[in-house]
């Protein structure tokens, strides 16, 4: 029987150049054992590389305690969100402010180039703001 495990990853980027590699991840069963879906906090300094698959190739040592971890990073699905800003009439920042803030969003590197996502199995859901 294939058992399919749902990692769920937070990334947070910290106020320091780095984060020491033995207080970077955080495991949180989300209170079922046996449910198959895991909550991993991943905790990064500002100069940190945020690679996501390699991070959890180090979570896998975890995994004697959480089976949840026992994933391969190498064939997993990866699915990102992302936000689209689109420019409206709103009241509360000047039209100039609101062009420069999207035109600066848009040219936002991809999330899945700076995670480090394999682009064939990587997923990229959006939502929309008007600002």
């Amino acid at each position: 029987m294939l058992h399919q495990h749902v990692v769920i990853v937070s990334v947070e980027t910290e106020n320091v150049p780095h984060v020491p590699a033995d207080q970077r991840l955080r495991v949180d069963n989300l209170g079922y054992v046996d449910d198959g879906i895991v909550h991993l906090t991943a905790r990064f300094g500002f100069q940190d590389d945020q690679d996501i698959p390699a991070t959890l190739r180090s979570a896998k040592a975890l995994s004697e305690t959480q089976s949840e971890l026992d994933i391969d990073p190498e064939t997993a699905s990866y699915f990102l969100s992302r936000i689209t800003i689109e420019l409206s009439h709103q009241p509360g920042m000047h039209s100039w402010r609101k062009r420069l803030f999207i035109g600066l969003a848009n040219n936002a590197a991809s999330p899945a180039i700076y995670f480090r996502l394999p682009h064939e199995r990587t997923v990229v859901m959006g939502s929309h703001v008007d600002l």
